[in-house]
């Protein structure tokens, strides 16, 4: 979705769903995300909320993870920063009972 802000500005607001759950198209699904998130950095959006990308091994205080350079997590780290993007959620916002958390 798009606002348009008063003056001048346009906020998108998009939700875009990462499962956690690895499958048959996860390698291609992360490459997919990668690519769309730096499609919509390319755009001319004063102001941008976009997410839900569910990466469990990202410690986003720091900008970390313990997988390699090639990992899913540090490529996402490296599309968030190369686009300018920021990770405003530092917390797990859902724990179910016998899965891990998510940021």
């Amino acid at each position: 979705m798009e606002i348009r802000l008063r003056g001048a500005g346009i906020h998108l607001f998009r939700c875009i769903y990462r499962s956690p759950t690895p499958s048959i198209n996860s390698d291609q699904n992360n490459e997919n995300l990668n690519n769309l998130l730096k499609f919509i950095a390319r755009k001319d959006y004063s102001h941008r909320c976009i997410g839900d990308f569910n990466y469990r091994d990202i410690h986003w205080n720091n900008w970390t993870t313990a997988h390699d350079l090639e990992s899913k997590e540090a490529k996402i780290i490296e599309t968030v920063r190369d686009c300018y993007l920021q990770q405003y959620i530092n917390e797990s916002t859902q724990i179910r009972d016998h899965d891990d958390s998510s940021t």
